[in-house]
This record gives structure tokens, C-alpha cells and sequence, in this order.
């Protein structure tokens, strides 16, 4: 199981991993965020995931670390699901006490609707706003589409978990160079 942390404003991989197959992907960001969080990394940053990461507890464990989070829920979560409005706000009770979360419903043009809970209550933030912010993720998609076609990141040279680790984190580095690289300005 492969993840990374990726930053969408300056295409770079900012933390990479690679453990053991079941270790679930919420472990793994969280590991992330630790890594990052403990060096004031990821200060004043949203974080944005995909439908995989929701929870009460990953709510709860970034609110904890004092990171805004933007994250698309999945069907499973029913009570969500179920509000009506484009944009408000959402208790839940977590280890006793009552929390606090803001659901916004983005209509997609296919007739789709995709549901977005963040823990940023400012609402000088329209849902418009929110929408582009969420769509700003598709970076992540075009990042593991370059690691997987351009650098092959899935193509190891060994069998061995050194092996398969040494081939990722060079892979890593490689993408790493390639985005440094396009960012110089051309030599005359």
C-alpha cells in the first residue's frame, strides 16, 4: 500500500509511504499529518480527501491536530445524506460530547449530487467557493496518473520489500526532479 501526501498549488509530493497491503489508507494520512504536523508543516493548510477517508474519527483526530479539512462523503454515510439543504451545518456526538461539521451538497451537471463536510463554519466561504476548492483535488488524480505512466512507479526492479521500498522512494525523487526541472527557466 502506497500513499502520499500531495500539495495541488505547487505539484509537489510534500510526504510519500509504503507499508503493508492492509494497512487502511486514514492510518496511513494519518501518518502524514503526524510527519508533517510535528514539523509545522501543514499550518494553515486545507487538507482535501476523497470519498475513502471520511469518519467520526478522522474528523475528530484533524480537529484534534487543528486542520481545516474539505472531504467528500460516500453513500455510507446515511444521516448526511439524508439533509436537504445546499449548505449547513451537522452535530454529531463523539467520545460524549457534541460536535460540529458544515455539509455542503454540490450539484454536478450530470444530475449527480456530491456531498462536501469541512469544519470551516466562515461563511464568507460560499459554496461555490467550496465546489472549486474541492475540484482543485483533481491534481491528486493527474499526479498518480504521471507516477504511474511517465515514471512507472508500479514497475520494480526486485521482489525483496527493500527492493520494492528503494524503487518507490526513488520514484518519488524522480518526480520530485521532474517538477523542479519543468519550473527552471530554459537556459540560453
Amino acid at each position: 500500500m502506497a500513499s502520499a501526501l500531495y500539495d495541488v498549488l505547487s505539484d509537489l509530493i510534500i510526504d510519500a509511504s509504503i507499508t503493508k497491503f492492509r494497512t487502511s489508507e486514514r492510518e496511513m494520512a494519518k501518518q502524514h499529518i503526524n510527519e508533517l504536523h510535528n514539523k509545522n508543516f501543514i499550518n494553515n493548510s486545507i487538507v482535501i480527501f476523497d470519498r475513502d477517508y471520511p469518519s467520526y474519527d478522522m474528523f475528530d483526530y484533524l480537529n484534534e491536530k487543528g486542520l481545516f479539512f474539505l472531504m467528500r462523503v460516500s453513500s455510507s454515510f446515511k444521516m448526511i445524506q439524508a439533509i436537504s439543504s445546499e449548505d449547513c451545518a451537522f452535530e454529531y456526538k463523539s467520545k460524549g460530547e457534541l460536535k460540529k461539521l458544515r455539509v455542503i451538497k454540490i450539484k454536478l451537471s450530470d444530475d449527480t449530487t456530491e456531498i462536501l463536510v469541512t469544519n470551516i463554519f466562515d461563511e464568507i466561504i460560499t459554496h461555490h467557493q467550496f465546489k472549486e476548492l474541492y475540484f482543485l483535488r483533481w491534481g491528486v488524480e493527474c499526479k498518480y496518473k504521471e507516477l504511474k505512466s511517465s515514471i512507472e512507479i508500479e514497475e520494480f526492479f526486485g521482489t525483496k520489500p527493500i527492493a520494492i521500498e528503494q524503487d518507490f522512494y526513488a520514484s518519488i525523487y524522480v518526480s520530485t526532479l521532474h517538477h523542479l526541472l519543468r519550473k527552471m527557466p530554459m537556459l540560453r
